[in-house]
């Protein structure tokens, strides 16, 4: 995908052979700015090649080919920018439609369809009285009544509608992606759109069935406070920022219930658990873990306070301002109980993520020879305990690399040197903490997908992906991540105004009118 940079002169290409003569004092123009792109500005005066443009009370002075006219609908923020006639907006440039969406978020209207298929949502950071129940029957209703079809404003439960109406018509199951960057509300928009669709299936269903989309409704919501205790961290931009993929699938019978759930997960972050950058923390379960137990437990699993764990407090971050740590442990527990852990289960559990949280404080250091030598003892044989195997073996399998002969009949050992030994340490703190999630969503799907497989005629997905983000040092599942998001915003932009076809004939007709322009390959 070209850079924004040339993006920005595609986008304002049509309109680059505007001469400054050609602005009237007193005209609507965007303005670009590299700290403050594309404000509106207010024409002042014109000269040979530059225009004095008016912003936020200061004067500016820009080139030509950094001034666009303003978009008049734009001003007043339509609802649908892709709308044709007097309905969309004038112009489909990019100021054009940062401008609407900014003039909808003034005035609380936090979403705007770019087609019928995509909506923009930004992220208000309050609660706004948009999500009860009313609105949900509002919007329920337009299809059910088939009255006020297309009438309301552009939101979630729209979208969730939408797909609801798909599978009952044709039962093609349909899917609803949600991605953006990290912070700007993907997992709540999740839980409304989830929300919507198990209220919605209840309509016209006898006692029964609303009690079963009751049951599925509570089971999803005690699953999304166990993935986020273990699944989520705090990041530079985010206090509650999801470090993996999550896609929910609700399956349906012919009559539209609600019959189960199951939730697939991408691309866990499992080197958070051993590093973070600064400022940041490990995942939310490991100070939980730490803050929540009771003084018995502490001692019995081998617990420190976080600042005492390499693992925690190594980024100077082991707190979030307004979160209680104690508190959301105990909410954790319960949701285990919910789904069906057994004491000794959650105690299995509890044991093997302080074993994780003892390998990141295993110290060596390198003998005369360059091999590891263990300067820790005491950590090491509570993390064997906690892991249930020997002292010898686990501190063989940290210090030690094993490797088969020729003809794989004979095994020989090298010692490690104290960095192959930490990384060692690393390596199966990460493995340990990827199995210990993976199992916990194969015991959270089991309680979700219920005893009604044979009834499913067909299902809604909701992809929530875990957020772009650019930080100073990148992991390598941030990177999978970034690329992931900029393949699924191009698949759904191909049938929009950015695909091929659409840069041909725009092409065609800069040359018909005569401006020049260089050629340009969009991938």
């Amino acid at each position: 995908m070209p850079p924004k940079d040339s993006l920005r002169r595609i986008s304002t290409l049509a309109y680059a052979a505007k001469l400054p003569s050609e602005y009237l004092q007193g005209s609507k123009v965007y303005a670009w700015d590299n700290e403050k792109p594309w404000q509106v500005g207010e024409v002042v005066n014109v000269r040979d090649d530059e225009l004095e443009v008016l912003v936020d009370g200061l004067m500016h002075t820009y080139a030509a080919k950094d001034v666009v006219p303003a978009s008049a609908r734009a001003r007043t923020g339509v609802d649908d920018m892709s709308g044709h006639g007097s309905e969309g907006l004038d112009t489909l440039h990019e100021s054009a439609l940062l401008d609407n969406i900014r003039v909808r978020f003034e005035r609380d209207n936090i979403y705007t369809y770019c087609s019928q298929q995509l909506l923009v949502s930004i992220n208000p950071y309050a609660r706004l009285p948009i999500f009860d129940s009313e609105n949900l029957k509002r919007y329920a209703s337009q299809h059910l009544t088939h009255t006020n079809v297309g009438n309301l404003p552009p939101h979630l439960f729209d979208v969730a509608e939408g797909a609801f109406n798909a599978i009952a018509e044709s039962k093609e199951p349909h899917a609803i992606l949600i991605s953006g960057e990290s912070g700007a509300g993907k997992t709540e928009s999740t839980k409304y759109l989830l929300r919507y669709l198990i209220e919605r299936s209840a309509e016209g269903q006898n006692e029964t069935g609303k009690n079963k989309s009751i049951v599925i409704e509570r089971r999803i919501i005690e699953s999304n406070a166990l993935l986020e205790a273990f699944g989520n961290a705090k990041t530079e931009r985010n206090d509650n920022s999801s470090r993996f993929g999550k896609y929910f699938t609700l399956d349906f019978d012919k009559e539209c219930q609600l019959i189960g759930a199951e939730i697939t997960t991408y691309l866990l972050e499992k080197s958070r658990v051993t590093s973070q950058q600064p400022g940041e923390r490990n995942f939310h379960i490991f100070y939980q873990l730490c803050k929540g137990t009771s003084a018995e437990e502490r001692d019995e699993l081998g617990l420190l306070p976080a600042e005492d764990f390499f693992y925690l407090a190594q980024s100077e971050c082991t707190e979030i301002e307004d979160v209680d740590d104690a508190l959301q442990f105990k909410e954790v527990r319960e949701s285990m109980q919910t789904f069906g852990f057994s004491t000794e289960e959650m105690k299995d559990l509890f044991r093997v993520l302080s074993a994780i949280l003892q390998l990141g404080n295993l110290c060596f250091e390198d003998d005369e020879e360059g091999r590891a030598v263990l300067v820790t003892p005491a950590v090491m044989e509570n993390a064997a305990r906690l892991l249930k195997v020997t002292t010898p073996a686990l501190h063989r399998a940290l210090t030690e690399r094993g490797f088969t002969g020729g003809r794989r009949t004979s095994m020989a050992t090298v010692p490690l040197d104290t960095n192959a030994a930490i990384d060692s340490s690393n390596a199966l703190a990460r493995v340990l903490y990827s199995n210990i999630f993976t199992w916990l969503v194969r015991r959270i799907n089991n309680y979700l997908k219920g005893d009604n497989v044979s009834r499913k005629h067909s299902s809604i997905g909701v992809l929530d992906i875990f957020g772009f983000e650019c930080f100073q040092v990148n992991s390598f599942e941030q990177l999978c991540i970034n690329y992931a998001n900029e393949k699924l915003h191009q698949q759904f932009l191909k049938p929009l105004c950015l695909q091929k076809a659409f840069f041909k004939t725009e092409i065609a007709d800069f040359i018909t009118e005569g401006l020049e322009m260089s050629d340009i390959h969009f991938q």
